[in-house]
């Protein structure tokens, strides 16, 4: 990731504005992104929806 991607929470990449988009966002996190992207796109949408259930490996992912 880029200075610019770290800066911004990759949103650039894994937009979450919407509910549809947040869901997206962590399956193509989960596809394609770094440990690091992952935990940061999975805190910002347990943040902004936490009414989105999330899977037992993002749970895992946030513990450690």
């Amino acid at each position: 990731p880029t200075v610019e991607d770290r800066r911004r929470g990759f949103k650039g990449r894994y937009p979450i504005d919407t509910e549809d988009r947040a869901r997206n966002a962590l399956a193509r996190v989960e596809q394609f992104g770094t440990r690091q992207e992952k935990v940061a796109v999975i805190r910002a949408v347990r943040r902004r929806y936490p009414d989105i259930e999330l899977s037992e490996e993002h749970r895992k992912m946030l513990r450690g």
